[in-house]
């Protein structure tokens, strides 16, 4: 299946709002995200997937 660019665009806007809420909802620091590379690959991955 082809998506066109506005569903990717769609797509990649719900998963920066799950990542948002769950940031928001664990407490997590900018700090810990710029310190923990597991933090990172955690959020940063599901980004690249899209």
């Amino acid at each position: 299946m082809h998506y066109t660019d506005e569903q990717r665009i769609e797509k990649i806007k719900t998963t920066v709002d799950k990542l948002i809420a769950y940031v928001n909802n664990s407490s997590l620091t900018r700090d810990q995200v710029l310190e923990d590379e597991t933090i990172r690959w955690t959020l940063a991955t599901p980004l690249y997937n899209k």
